[in-house]
This record gives C-alpha cells, structure tokens and sequence, in this order.
C-alpha cells in the first residue's frame, strides 16, 4: 500500500510541474534540472570533509533523495 500512495504522490508531483511548466516553452523541464541539481548539490556536500559542511549527511538514498527532489521541483 505505501509503495502505491508513493507512486500516486510522485505522479501528482510529476502532473503539477508539467503543468506549470506548460504555460511557457522557454521555461520547460526547468523544475527538473532544478531537482537534479539540487539532488548532486547535496551528494556533493556529503563527499565534502573540510569547511563548513564537513559533518552534513543526509545519506541521499531512497526517502531522503526523494524528499530533496520533490521539494526541489
């Protein structure tokens, strides 16, 4: 059941930028590189050990990369 509410969830997702995106070609599949530069931002915070966000992990797999590229998108 919780995989199908996360397919459903991911679909409205993916329905809601399509749609958004819809009104003006120029700024088409801009909420997708967003998430995706967004998710490699912060894979590359986590392989980072010096500076300011040396001890930062969120161990960007499953829940917590989807959460990221949602809330980028």
């Amino acid at each position: 059941m919780y995989q199908e509410i996360r397919k459903i969830f991911e679909g409205f997702v993916k329905a809601s930028v399509d749609a958004i995106e819809a009104r003006d070609p120029t700024t088409s599949g801009h909420s997708r590189r967003v998430a995706d530069l967004t998710v490699n931002l912060a894979r590359a915070v986590e392989r980072t050990d010096t500076g300011p966000y040396k001890e930062v992990r969120w161990q960007l797999e499953g829940h917590a990369r989807e959460s990221i590229r949602f809330g980028a998108a």
